[in-house]
Protein backbone atom coordinates (compact mmCIF):
# COMPACT_ATOMS: atom_id res chain seq x y z
CA UNK A 1 0.00 0.00 0.00
CA UNK A 2 2.73 2.17 0.79
CA UNK A 3 4.51 1.69 -2.26
CA UNK A 4 1.53 2.39 -4.57
CA UNK A 5 0.39 5.20 -2.66
CA UNK A 6 4.49 6.52 -3.27
CA UNK A 7 4.58 6.09 -6.68
CA UNK A 8 1.12 7.96 -6.96
CA UNK A 9 2.59 10.82 -4.75
CA UNK A 10 4.00 13.41 -7.95
CA UNK A 11 -0.18 13.08 -8.93
CA UNK A 12 -2.16 12.89 -5.99
CA UNK A 13 -3.46 16.05 -5.32
CA UNK A 14 -4.41 16.67 -9.03
CA UNK A 15 -5.72 12.97 -9.12
CA UNK A 16 -8.21 13.76 -5.72
CA UNK A 17 -9.35 17.39 -7.25
CA UNK A 18 -10.32 16.13 -10.59
CA UNK A 19 -12.06 13.30 -9.45
CA UNK A 20 -14.21 15.19 -6.87
CA UNK A 21 -14.68 18.03 -9.71
CA UNK A 22 -13.13 19.97 -7.38
CA UNK A 23 -15.39 19.56 -4.54
CA UNK A 24 -13.02 18.02 -1.93
CA UNK A 25 -11.69 21.40 -1.27
CA UNK A 26 -15.24 22.69 -0.34
CA UNK A 27 -15.43 19.57 1.65
CA UNK A 28 -12.51 19.73 4.08
CA UNK A 29 -13.09 23.17 4.56
CA UNK A 30 -16.68 23.12 5.86
CA UNK A 31 -15.25 20.17 7.76
CA UNK A 32 -12.61 22.33 9.24
CA UNK A 33 -15.34 24.93 10.49
CA UNK A 34 -17.38 22.42 12.19
CA UNK A 35 -15.07 20.92 13.59
CA UNK A 36 -14.29 24.46 15.10
CA UNK A 37 -11.01 24.40 16.79
CA UNK A 38 -9.71 26.48 19.05
CA UNK A 39 -6.29 28.35 18.67
CA UNK A 40 -3.63 27.04 20.07
CA UNK A 41 -5.20 23.25 19.87
CA UNK A 42 -3.03 19.98 19.24
CA UNK A 43 -4.41 18.49 16.41
CA UNK A 44 -3.21 15.00 14.70
CA UNK A 45 -3.68 14.83 10.87
CA UNK A 46 -4.01 11.07 10.50
CA UNK A 47 -3.12 9.02 7.32
CA UNK A 48 -2.50 13.25 6.09
CA UNK A 49 -1.31 12.61 3.01
CA UNK A 50 -0.20 15.84 1.16
CA UNK A 51 -1.83 17.90 3.92
CA UNK A 52 -5.18 19.38 3.02
CA UNK A 53 -7.19 18.31 5.47
CA UNK A 54 -4.68 19.68 7.80
CA UNK A 55 -3.84 22.60 6.17
CA UNK A 56 -7.54 23.51 5.76
CA UNK A 57 -8.12 23.31 9.65
CA UNK A 58 -4.92 25.45 9.87
CA UNK A 59 -6.74 28.50 7.83
CA UNK A 60 -9.52 28.00 9.93
CA UNK A 61 -7.65 28.46 13.20
CA UNK A 62 -4.26 28.98 14.60
CA UNK A 63 -3.54 25.16 15.72
CA UNK A 64 -0.38 23.15 16.09
CA UNK A 65 -1.00 20.13 13.35
CA UNK A 66 0.95 16.69 13.61
CA UNK A 67 0.98 15.34 10.49
CA UNK A 68 1.20 11.29 10.39
CA UNK A 69 1.59 9.46 7.67
CA UNK A 70 3.11 5.90 6.56
CA UNK A 71 4.22 7.99 3.43
CA UNK A 72 7.24 10.24 3.67
CA UNK A 73 6.89 11.64 0.06
CA UNK A 74 3.38 12.80 0.44
CA UNK A 75 4.35 14.55 3.59
CA UNK A 76 7.52 16.65 1.93
CA UNK A 77 4.47 17.50 -0.30
CA UNK A 78 2.69 18.97 2.93
CA UNK A 79 6.08 20.43 4.11
CA UNK A 80 5.82 22.43 0.36
CA UNK A 81 2.48 24.04 0.90
CA UNK A 82 3.20 24.85 4.77
CA UNK A 83 6.19 26.91 3.75
CA UNK A 84 9.18 27.54 5.46
CA UNK A 85 8.66 28.75 8.09
CA UNK A 86 5.53 26.79 9.25
CA UNK A 87 6.79 26.40 13.13
CA UNK A 88 3.15 24.89 13.95
CA UNK A 89 3.68 22.11 12.10
CA UNK A 90 6.02 18.74 12.47
CA UNK A 91 5.83 15.66 10.45
CA UNK A 92 5.73 12.23 11.62
CA UNK A 93 6.28 8.92 9.37
CA UNK A 94 4.37 6.03 10.96
CA UNK A 95 2.18 3.45 10.92
CA UNK A 96 -1.53 4.76 11.75
CA UNK A 97 -2.30 1.38 13.24
CA UNK A 98 0.07 1.95 16.12
CA UNK A 99 0.77 5.60 16.27
CA UNK A 100 4.01 7.07 18.08
CA UNK A 101 2.29 9.11 20.96
CA UNK A 102 0.76 8.85 24.62
CA UNK A 103 -2.23 8.74 25.56
CA UNK A 104 -3.97 12.24 25.82
CA UNK A 105 -1.59 13.55 23.44
CA UNK A 106 -4.39 15.71 21.04
CA UNK A 107 -7.04 18.30 21.32
CA UNK A 108 -8.12 17.09 18.43
CA UNK A 109 -7.79 14.61 15.00
CA UNK A 110 -8.80 14.80 11.43
CA UNK A 111 -8.66 12.16 8.98
CA UNK A 112 -9.30 12.77 5.48
CA UNK A 113 -10.15 9.92 2.99
CA UNK A 114 -7.82 7.68 4.55
CA UNK A 115 -10.12 5.32 6.23
CA UNK A 116 -10.20 2.90 3.40
CA UNK A 117 -6.50 2.78 3.21
CA UNK A 118 -6.15 0.66 6.80
CA UNK A 119 -5.63 -2.96 6.94
CA UNK A 120 -7.92 -2.40 10.13
CA UNK A 121 -9.68 0.39 10.39
CA UNK A 122 -11.23 -0.54 14.27
CA UNK A 123 -7.91 -0.61 15.13
CA UNK A 124 -6.84 2.88 13.72
CA UNK A 125 -9.67 4.56 15.33
CA UNK A 126 -8.87 2.74 18.57
CA UNK A 127 -5.75 4.31 18.06
CA UNK A 128 -6.69 7.99 16.95
CA UNK A 129 -9.17 7.93 20.37
CA UNK A 130 -6.01 6.59 22.43
CA UNK A 131 -3.89 9.51 21.80
CA UNK A 132 -6.93 12.47 22.08
CA UNK A 133 -7.53 14.06 25.31
CA UNK A 134 -10.95 14.02 26.99
CA UNK A 135 -13.24 15.58 25.00
CA UNK A 136 -10.75 15.89 22.19
CA UNK A 137 -13.14 15.23 19.28
CA UNK A 138 -12.06 13.64 15.65
CA UNK A 139 -13.49 14.55 12.23
CA UNK A 140 -13.42 11.55 10.09
CA UNK A 141 -13.96 12.72 6.04
CA UNK A 142 -14.36 9.73 3.77
CA UNK A 143 -16.68 8.55 0.33
CA UNK A 144 -19.27 6.58 2.33
CA UNK A 145 -21.45 3.76 0.90
CA UNK A 146 -24.65 4.96 -0.08
CA UNK A 147 -27.74 4.43 1.91
CA UNK A 148 -30.50 5.55 -0.68
CA UNK A 149 -30.92 3.94 -3.36
CA UNK A 150 -30.94 6.45 -6.28
CA UNK A 151 -27.58 7.37 -4.99
CA UNK A 152 -25.94 3.89 -5.23
CA UNK A 153 -27.00 4.21 -8.81
CA UNK A 154 -25.19 7.80 -9.52
CA UNK A 155 -22.17 6.42 -7.77
CA UNK A 156 -21.59 3.77 -9.41
CA UNK A 157 -22.26 5.43 -12.70
CA UNK A 158 -20.17 8.47 -11.63
CA UNK A 159 -16.82 6.32 -10.62
CA UNK A 160 -17.18 3.89 -13.65
CA UNK A 161 -17.83 6.60 -16.48
CA UNK A 162 -15.39 9.68 -15.22
CA UNK A 163 -13.49 8.38 -12.14
CA UNK A 164 -11.94 4.84 -13.76
CA UNK A 165 -11.70 6.57 -17.40
CA UNK A 166 -9.77 9.60 -16.04
CA UNK A 167 -7.74 7.36 -13.57
CA UNK A 168 -6.93 5.02 -17.12
CA UNK A 169 -5.70 8.28 -18.75
CA UNK A 170 -3.42 9.75 -15.83
CA UNK A 171 -1.94 6.78 -13.72
CA UNK A 172 0.71 4.86 -15.33
CA UNK A 173 -0.47 0.86 -16.34
CA UNK A 174 1.20 -0.90 -14.16
CA UNK A 175 -0.10 0.46 -11.25
CA UNK A 176 -3.91 -0.57 -10.02
CA UNK A 177 -4.40 2.68 -8.12
CA UNK A 178 -7.51 3.96 -9.19
CA UNK A 179 -8.82 0.65 -9.78
CA UNK A 180 -8.41 0.37 -5.99
CA UNK A 181 -9.83 3.47 -5.19
CA UNK A 182 -13.26 2.36 -7.02
CA UNK A 183 -13.45 -1.26 -5.42
CA UNK A 184 -12.21 0.28 -1.99
CA UNK A 185 -15.50 2.81 -2.01
CA UNK A 186 -17.72 -0.05 -2.96
CA UNK A 187 -17.02 -1.74 -0.12
CA UNK A 188 -16.66 0.63 2.14
CA UNK A 189 -19.12 1.15 4.72
CA UNK A 190 -22.25 3.43 5.05
CA UNK A 191 -22.36 6.43 7.04
CA UNK A 192 -24.51 4.82 9.53
CA UNK A 193 -22.14 1.58 10.06
CA UNK A 194 -19.17 4.14 10.27
CA UNK A 195 -20.86 5.85 13.33
CA UNK A 196 -21.71 2.31 14.90
CA UNK A 197 -17.73 1.70 14.21
CA UNK A 198 -17.28 4.74 16.10
CA UNK A 199 -19.34 3.74 19.03
CA UNK A 200 -17.96 0.46 19.57
CA UNK A 201 -14.49 1.79 19.82
CA UNK A 202 -15.51 4.52 22.87
CA UNK A 203 -16.60 7.30 21.05
CA UNK A 204 -19.67 9.29 21.72
CA UNK A 205 -21.70 12.25 20.86
CA UNK A 206 -21.47 10.67 17.27
CA UNK A 207 -22.89 11.84 14.29
CA UNK A 208 -22.77 12.46 10.62
CA UNK A 209 -22.48 15.72 8.12
CA UNK A 210 -23.11 15.11 4.87
CA UNK A 211 -21.44 16.17 1.64
CA UNK A 212 -22.52 15.78 -2.33
CA UNK A 213 -26.02 13.77 -1.61
CA UNK A 214 -24.28 11.45 1.38
CA UNK A 215 -21.71 9.97 -0.90
CA UNK A 216 -19.29 11.26 1.20
CA UNK A 217 -19.68 12.08 5.12
CA UNK A 218 -18.27 13.65 7.95
CA UNK A 219 -18.12 11.62 11.06
CA UNK A 220 -17.62 13.32 14.11
CA UNK A 221 -16.76 11.44 17.33
CA UNK A 222 -15.86 13.13 21.32
CA UNK A 223 -14.00 10.67 23.65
Amino acid sequence: MADMFRLLSPRYDLLNHLFSLGSDFRWRRKSAKALNFKSGDKVLDFGAGTGDFGLAVRKQTEVEITALDLVPEMLEKMKLKAGNDADWLSLVVADGEDIPFSDDTFDGSVAGFVGRNLFDLRQGLSEIRRVLKPGGRLGFLEFCRPENSSMKVFSWFYFRLIVKPLGNLLIPKKLPAYRYLIDSIEAFHSAAQLRQLFQDVGFRDVHTIRFNFGTVSLTVGTK
